[in-house]
């Protein structure tokens, strides 16, 4: 196993970007998969939580101002007057705020402008020390242009390059259902956007909105890692690797691969490691079966790579460990030795044995067994529900530990949602005597607490019985 030590032009670079990052503002990203799903909402609401903990804090710019969600939030903020319909960047440097609201990172600047790109524009500020708060949709990721295009047959002329985005400090994902979407945007959908709100682009478009955002992480994840010397994987995409041989079944695990690959939305990575670069030691029968093997990969759009080393164990763990892969495909034919012999002798063993951290799967050659017969199928399960009775939605918001501002979004949401004409209850609720939380609770209705007394003490729990008598569209559970 290589060290993984960088070199003396790595680690200046490394200090030079972590100088730079200290001089300059923090850059927050909210990311969207179609417009109406709430990032200008949320970008401005994040201005004014920020406001409300004493920093100074601007709009520079902000789409849909008419819009009387963003009026209420607008009129707690100052706002850098408009010059000649764009965004003041002067005005903005000259007043220099802690933090700054910019929305439409993707917009192009007139003739004339000091850049063509806004995102340019928040880079100058940054620059400046200034904090930028930003919004944008998929559909103007430089790397997902094509995909897009593809899916919608229309192409944006607007883009802001990955590495702007990728390197921000924080990457938010602003999401709601597709249902959600299109019931707000029932009655004022434009003609000429139509084509997004159909409900299978609408999930595509999502998906890819969900899988950049996890880009994202793992950005920060392998700089946190390299900034630190940590070897230790902490990956948050599945990165399979199969191995493939002239001896095992290697069309099997390249497909076992592939649908795992595709199941977790992970990278697929196939390789051959052989002693000469010639082929030399194979047959035309093996050096067939090896290359059909590969071709196959390529079919399925893995990353294929062909290791030359004498040593396969050692190649495959250093490869693994380069690109942080998650899972191993390898096979065996050892139909006759025990596991002990087969952790201690063999190619398999020494891989397992090298990759902390990863899992590996060990598939055997197929050996035809007896045929046996099918277990008798079992009773569907008694329905729990009438299939006629009708059924609310579930909204789970989901965080990595506490404090990371999953009570306040679901207040957040039952806001907004009780703004758009629906019946909004909060059913149960802990604040943890945070003061944004709490006042985001502001004019929703809470079903008083059922009081339980247990062993001499009173305890307060969410009343159901209260809650289904009165019988809300939506409740707000804790």
């Amino acid at each position: 196993m290589g060290e993984n030590r960088p070199n003396p032009e790595e680690l200046l670079r490394r200090v030079q970007e972590q100088e730079r990052k200290a001089r300059s503002g923090r850059l927050k990203v909210f990311l969207g998969y179609v417009s109406s799903v709430g990032k200008s909402w949320r970008m401005l609401d994040e201005g004014r939580r920020r406001r409300m903990r004493g920093q100074d804090v601007v709009v520079g710019w902000v789409q849909g101002k008419k819009d009387p969600h963003l009026e209420e939030v607008l009129a707690q903020l100052e706002v850098i007057p408009e010059k000649e319909g764009e965004m003041d960047l002067d005005a903005i440097l000259k007043r220099h705020p802690q933090v700054v609201v910019v929305d439409e990172l993707a917009h192009e600047n007139p003739a004339g402008s000091k850049h063509l790109h806004r995102w340019e524009d928040v880079q100058d500020l940054l620059d400046a020390g200034i904090t930028v708060i930003t919004a944008i949709n998929v559909q103007y990721l430089a790397g997902l242009k094509d995909s897009v295009e593809r899916l919608l047959g229309v192409r944006k002329p607007e883009s802001v390059p990955d590495k702007f985005v990728l390197t921000a400090d924080e990457v938010v994902l602003v999401d709601a259902s597709p249902e959600a979407i299109r019931q707000r945007m029932e009655g004022t959908m434009p003609t000429a956007n139509v084509h997004v709100f159909v409900s299978n682009k609408l999930q595509q478009l999502r998906e890819m909105a969900l899988l950049y955002t996890a880009d994202a992480i793992e950005h920060h994840v392998e700089d946190y890692r390299q900034t630190h010397h940590i070897d230790a994987h902490w990956t948050t995409q599945e990165r399979i690797l199969v191995c493939v041989t002239s001896h095992h079944r290697g069309p099997d695990l390249v497909e076992k691969g592939h649908r795992l690959a595709q199941r977790l939305h992970g990278d697929l990575f196939v390789v051959y490691v052989t002693p000469n670069p010639e082929w030399s030691n194979l047959t035309p029968e093996q050096r067939q079966k090896v290359e059909q093997c590969l071709a196959l990969a390529r079919s399925y759009k893995a990353k294929v790579t062909v290791l030359t080393d004498t040593a396969p164990a050692d190649a495959i763990s250093q490869f693994a460990q380069e690109h942080r892969i998650t899972q191993i495909f390898i096979g065996h034919t050892l139909k006759q030795r025990s596991f002990p012999k087969l952790m201690s002798q063999s190619t398999v063993g020494r891989i397992i044995r090298q990759a902390e951290g990863i899992d590996v799967h060990v598939v055997a050659d197929s050996v035809p067994k007896a045929a046996v017969p099918a277990p008798p199928r079992q009773p569907e399960p008694q329905a729990v529900r009438d299939a006629d009775k009708p059924r609310g939605w579930l909204k789970i918001f989901m965080g990595y530990a506490a404090g990371v501002g999953k009570t306040y979004q679901m207040l957040q949401d039952g806001r907004e949602y009780m703004h758009h004409g629906h019946d909004v209850v909060v059913g149960y609720f802990e604040p943890h005597k945070r003061p944004d939380t709490i006042a985001q609770l502001g004019d929703l209705e809470a079903v008083a607490r059922r009081k339980v007394q247990y062993r001499a003490c009173d305890f307060e729990e969410m009343d159901t019985d209260a809650i289904i008598k009165r019988s809300p569209e939506i409740c707000l559970v804790d």
